[in-house]
């Protein structure tokens, strides 16, 4: 079933529901009304754009030198895969990893302890 859909529409639907569940949990919950909720939500919209931004960027660079080097393989082997291993050992996924890791540890802080 889930092979039909591309990965980025399952990932964006996957999203929603966990948005979706959240507002609904804080709606039934008591809340609605704690600035945590409110921070965690706001942590979660920051990691989404950060991925968004960063990753859109790390992809297209890697896909631009795949097909620079796919291109250029006859006339500079060398040099093209040079120019993509230099794009696939960007700082991006990296940083990434530390945004999405670090702000669903956050989250999950927030979560559980409930500080303010």
């Amino acid at each position: 079933m889930f092979e039909a859909l591309p990965d980025l529409t399952l990932i964006r639907i996957l999203l929603g529901f966990v948005v979706a569940t959240g507002l609904l949990a804080g709606a039934l919950g008591p809340w609605w009304d704690r600035a945590w909720f409110w921070l965690a939500i706001l942590i979660l919209l920051i990691i989404t754009l950060a991925m968004r931004r960063w990753g859109a960027g790390y992809y297209e660079l890697v896909e631009n030198a795949a097909t620079g080097a796919r291109a250029e393989r006859q006339a500079d082997p060398s040099g093209a895969r040079a120019r993509f291993a230099a794009a696939r050992n960007s700082w991006e996924p990296i940083g990434m990893t530390v945004v999405g890791v670090g702000g669903l540890a956050i989250i999950l802080w927030l979560m559980i302890f409930k500080p303010f």
